[in-house]
């Protein structure tokens, strides 16, 4: 063979690999290496280079034991349905030295595993360990201490941690630390997160949902981070007076979460003041579609959950048409107002949505969400307790951009229906965990 062809080859078969790589699992790409020695290389090259990874594309460890070196690996995050150990986190520090988001949520690694990943890895800016159960204060200290660029970290439920976890983040990571995620972190107080912004007043993500802190904690946010941009106090006994010093003295915020807290419709009137992007105002039985209107009309609004917000009817849904023809994310339900006629017309005039929730509606047929699919933009719809929808809208799954779909808690269709329409799609890349489908047609974007 010419070296010119030899060289055309070799350009195609990486071609290939490429086209290849995102629709099978790293385990499965792993094994075309022995197809030939060329492929092999091919492969392997493409693993070295890679620098994000989807984490549906992973099976339980087949990235740790794949191959032995990633040093370009960026971003990672755990599969699903693992939960990595200590030895599992020590081998990807081992092997993934230059990471710099990690998500190890579920991970049952201890102060052990965590200590070597930041003594390997000191490239970590961002650290996730959501639903982490053996997170305590200690491990939080090694991150404090040992992690020199991080820049966020999420430890959502986990519930041994105490107002010392952040007490350490502000001794060792004062005025560094721009996100900082503890929701349902039960045993953190007003006293802890006092400490921790008067020594992080330049944070710029704050999410402290489902915590014991009351109004106390919250003024500490007011004096002290007037940069804040979100802000997330779900399930916080927050009354309107308090949302009204936030706004009044945080300016910046864009995002905020105010969903079953204490305030009333009425504070769309201060909200809309503030260049919002994204509201929660989840709960508000009483918010109607005038109050949701001011908004919708004053602010920009690309993310919106209104969940049991159940006075709204299909007028909300035609100003969601109007007003935010750019919403991109969406929570909704349940509610007996609305009709399947306005979810169509809602499906044909918001075609820049990428997330769908809806939750107890039985009215919507599968008319709409056959609509909905045609969205090239829709990567993930979730369907809780619609019993309207039937398995005669999977045809239009396997033609749709999504790559999740839940049916999570319905009843609309059975699970011998989903393992039917699973195993008849094995030869696609979709993966089946329990009542839910999820389907992969490319590696997940970046927040």
């Amino acid at each position: 063979m010419s070296k010119a062809k030899e060289i055309k080859c070799n350009y195609q078969l990486k071609s290939l690999i490429q086209l290849l790589a995102p629709k099978l699992s790293i385990s499965s790409l792993f094994k075309l290496r022995c197809v030939s020695k060329k492929v092999a290389v091919a492969v392997e090259e493409h693993m070295y280079s890679l620098e994000k990874l989807n984490p549906f594309r992973l099976e339980t460890n087949s990235l740790l034991y794949a191959v032995n070196y990633y040093p370009n690996l960026k971003y990672f995050t755990s599969p699903l349905d693992d939960f990595m150990n200590d030895e599992d986190v020590i081998r990807l520090a081992s092997i993934c030295p230059n990471l710099e988001f990690v998500d190890l949520s579920r991970t049952t690694a201890t102060f052990v595993g965590i200590r070597y990943l930041v003594q390997n890895c000191p490239n970590i800016q961002h650290i996730t360990l959501t639903d982490g159960i053996n997170i305590t204060d200690g491990v939080i200290g090694v991150i404090a201490e040992g992690a020199t660029n991080l820049t966020g970290l999420n430890v959502t439920n986990c519930d041994y941690l105490t107002d010392l976890s952040l007490t350490m983040l502000v001794q060792y990571r004062s005025d560094s630390l721009h996100k900082l995620v503890i929701d349902g972190c039960t045993k953190i107080t007003d006293v802890g997160l006092a400490a921790f912004c008067e020594g992080n007043p330049d944070v710029e993500i704050l999410s402290v949902a489902r915590t014991s802190l009351t109004e106390v904690g919250i003024k500490s946010i007011i004096a002290n981070c007037e940069m804040i941009e979100k802000l997330n106090l779900n399930s916080l006994a927050v009354d309107d007076n308090t949302v009204s010093m936030i706004v009044k003295n945080c300016r910046t915020i864009h995002r905020i979460g105010l969903g079953y807290t204490g305030v009333t419709p009425s504070i769309v009137d201060v909200l809309q003041t503030l260049p919002l992007h994204s509201v929660d105002l989840s709960g508000q039985e009483l918010l109607s579609d005038d109050h949701l209107e001011k908004l919708l009309r004053k602010c920009d609004i690309e993310r919106l959950s209104v969940k049991n917000c159940t006075s709204l009817t299909d007028r909300t849904l035609s100003n969601l048409v109007e007003h935010c023809s750019g919403m991109t994310i969406l929570t909704l339900g349940p509610n007996a107002l609305f009709t399947n006629d306005a979810f169509l017309t809602f499906a044909r005039g918001c075609m820049n949505l990428k997330e769908v929730e809806l939750f107890g509606l039985s009215q919507i047929e599968d008319t709409f969400i056959e609509e909905l699919l045609k969205n090239p933009n829709l990567k993930s719809l979730s369907l809780c307790q619609c019993s309207g929808v039937s398995s005669a809208i999977f045809p239009a799954v396997t033609k749709s951009k999504l790559r999740f779909l839940s049916f999570d808690d319905s009843k609309c269709v059975s699970e011998s229906e989903i393992e039917q329409f699973f195993e008849s799609q094995r030869s696609a890349t979709l993966k089946r965990r329990r009542s839910i489908i999820d389907i992969i047609p490319q590696p997940l974007e970046m927040e």
